[in-house]
């Protein structure tokens, strides 16, 4: 038993450095462009979606609430929102670009994770343009009455694909500064706290997690054997991507720990990686609730968010089978 408890402490220790340099990355990456990414008028073109896509793929945890907050004060898309939170991986591309064995395995999850954030993003757009597009004609046939700029342009509201964006070029509100894990970034924080501090802080409390998962997964093997385990994994293999997504859903940096060391492993199949990591926006979802009083809304996107994710993850498992 002692060396399951010293094979779980070295390999959490193995990923402490590049996890540490990866989150200072982060950091930085939050600290110097969020504020510009809100004020872009990107967000009112039909490229969207692929820049959200984009941006949400790379390794951080404040984008998906900051979306949260566009999409709540109309600046985004449900698409584009949708988008993000598919591409969101919150602590999964350090902990895979950290282990060796996850270098081969993160390329077919990402590559999965951008086609499904693309086309899940414009799909939803594209259905609530013509959802809204139908319900104008219906309204003016009842009405009887003439309607200017069916599309929904004027001098001061653009629609793009179902969703209203109102402009105000002279308006200076810019959404607060979101750091590391959603932390509110204070301007009088100094430079060593914020780049050097909360990137340690932040890679022990992940580090805590992988340690407790390494240890009770290493218990699990050394008291039932890896052969029953593998049996009874491939036995659920159907189920795993549902089982997946539910946990995903949980709104802490926990989640993605876990589906991804189960991954690491092979405790779990990709497709059942990609169901859970799609589903899970990190705080996104919590945020989203919060700031948008639209509870009916909320509920809808989460619907899609999970349906979708748990289609896709046994579509991939299915193909995978076949090929």
């Amino acid at each position: 038993m002692w060396d399951v408890i010293l094979d779980a402490l070295l390999d959490t220790l193995k990923m402490a450095p590049f996890l540490f340099l990866m989150y200072v990355l982060i950091e930085v990456i939050e600290e110097y462009s969020m504020g510009s990414i809100n004020k872009s008028k990107i967000w009112s073109s039909k490229y969207a979606t692929v820049v959200a896509t984009g941006i949400g793929i790379i390794p951080q945890c404040g984008f998906s609430i900051i979306a949260s907050e566009m999409y709540s004060t109309k600046k985004i898309t449900m698409g584009t929102l949708l988008a993000i939170f598919v591409a969101t991986s919150d602590e999964a591309i350090p902990i895979l670009l950290a282990s060796p064995q996850g270098w081969t395995k993160i390329w077919p999850l990402l590559l999965i994770k951008i086609v499904f954030a693309i086309v899940l993003g414009y799909g939803c757009d594209l259905i609530l343009h013509i959802i809204a597009k139908t319900k104008k004609i219906k309204k003016l046939d009842y009405n009887n009455q003439s309607v200017k700029n069916i599309d929904g342009v004027n001098n001061e509201t653009i629609t793009i694909r179902g969703h209203e964006h109102t402009h105000d070029n002279d308006s200076n509100e810019c959404i607060h500064t979101v750091g590391c894990c959603g932390h509110d970034v204070e301007e009088k924080n100094s430079t060593l706290k914020k780049f050097l501090l909360h990137p340690f802080l932040h890679t022990l409390k992940i580090l805590g997690y992988i340690l407790a998962i390494n240890l009770i997964l290493g218990s699990i093997i050394y008291c039932v054997t890896e052969e029953r385990l593998v049996s009874f994994l491939a036995s659920a293999s159907l189920w795993q991507p549902l089982a997946a997504s539910l946990i995903g859903l949980i709104p802490n940096c926990a989640a993605s720990v876990i589906i991804t060391n189960l991954y690491l492993i092979d405790g779990i199949t990709l497709g059942s990686c990609v169901a859970g990591l799609c589903v899970n926006a990190g705080l996104g979802i919590l945020y989203l609730f919060k700031k948008n009083k639209n509870l009916k809304q909320n509920i809808s996107i989460v619907s899609i968010l999970f349906i979708s994710s748990v289609l896709v993850g046994m579509l991939v498992d299915l193909v995978l089978k076949l090929i």
